[in-house]
């Protein structure tokens, strides 16, 4: 077996408008700003290429996508040129490097950076990034399933995109809450009617006192609703509100 040689690891901005635009109780976005990283290798002649994103959303996550490529330049002159005797030993051997030499950067250059590396690694090995991740501690079987989130709009439209996303096979769906209890309502009456078998994740983005995280659950319950998860219903700092929302 031939070696696995890292070329490279590079960082570029990608900023991608949005099909639809991402509102949540804090703000309005129109397109993403976000950071591609990308580890490029060589093995058996040939040049593989990996990729990750560093998804960054102001003011959730802190890392600005400058201080990520920064990141990520600093880790390319660890790793440029290093040379692992075949496939197994890279994927051994690379990811624990990065995720070691990592530990500096924040959460969203790790997530990218990992994306890369398992990326490669599977390009590599012929096999999905799925399959990679689906093998949990001691040797477990791990399924991942995601959800699609719906941002605030107006009913009939949320109901709409609900619609269409359970079509194309999701059945879970991130609802976001939070501007107004009112219209919270409305929207996911609308949701529950055109999606009634839908797993719903409520997501406040903080923006609720305990008493308005209540009333809302009281209300999407009372028409049908499957909730699964309530995220960030209360502010991070708001302990007593968010234990009265568990209790």
């Amino acid at each position: 077996m031939s070696d696995v040689r890292i070329l490279a690891i590079e960082a570029r901005p990608l900023r991608v408008p949005l099909v639809e635009p991402f509102v949540i109780a804090t703000g309005r976005l129109d397109a993403t700003d976000a950071v591609e990283v990308s580890i490029t290798v060589e093995h058996d002649g040939r040049r593989v290429l990996g990729l990750g994103e560093c998804a960054t959303l102001p003011p959730v996550t802190h890392e600005t996508p400058a201080e990520i490529e920064a990141h990520v330049r600093a880790l390319s002159e660890c790793f440029v040129d290093l040379t692992f005797p075949d496939v197994p030993a890279f994927w051994a051997h690379a990811s624990r490097q990065a995720s070691w030499a990592t530990q500096a950067m924040g959460p969203v250059a790790r997530a990218g950076l990992e994306t890369a590396w398992i990326d490669v690694a599977g390009r590599l090995l012929g096999r999905s990034m799925a399959s990679l991740v689906a093998t949990g501690p001691g040797g477990r079987k791990m399924e991942h399933e995601t959800d699609i989130t719906l941002p605030i709009a107006e009913p009939a439209h949320m109901g709409e995109l609900a619609r269409g996303w359970m079509a194309k096979g999701f059945r879970a769906l991130k609802i976001k809450v939070g501007r107004a209890l009112e219209d919270d309502v409305a929207a996911l009456r609308a949701i529950v009617a055109a999606a009634p078998d839908a797993l719903l994740r409520l997501d406040a983005n903080a923006a609720l006192s305990a008493t308005e995280a209540l009333r809302l659950l009281d209300a999407v319950r009372a028409l049908g609703g499957n909730v699964e998860v309530y995220e960030q219903p209360c502010r991070a700092d708001d302990l007593e509100g968010m234990a009265e929302v568990v209790r």
